[in-house]
């Protein structure tokens, strides 16, 4: 069986929202993205719908080379994952972007929760 590669970036954007939300997960990386392709051609996530909002986000394939990512720290990781794996994953991501318009943030979940 053939293997795949999938990779996840955690991300400081360095914004007001992202140092805001670092003050209450003292973590050093808020952000997640999931990615198919070492090149990281397409980044998907929930993430804002535009760059200067940080409010009104959704789900969004995200470009690495442009807005919050060129000046943002990350951390990436790789694990590899059989044929099969892969095309669930990457059919599941497909059936998300297809509905993308369901999807929005839940503002009072970031602020509510307890963990």
């Amino acid at each position: 069986m053939s293997e795949k590669k999938v990779y996840v970036l955690l991300t400081d954007t360095g914004t007001l929202f992202t140092k805001t939300i670092k003050l209450y997960t003292k973590k050093p990386y808020n952000h997640a993205s999931i990615a198919f392709d070492e090149n990281l051609s397409q980044v998907y996530s929930f993430g804002r719908k535009g760059p200067g909002n940080p409010f009104i986000g959704g789900f969004v394939s995200e470009n690495i080379n442009e807005g919050l990512f060129k000046n943002a720290t990350c951390a990436i990781y790789c694990w590899t994952v059989n044929k099969t794996e892969f095309n669930k994953m990457t059919n599941y991501m497909k059936r998300i972007e297809a509905l993308k318009e369901n999807y929005r943030y839940n503002l009072i979940g970031l602020f509510a929760t307890n963990s």
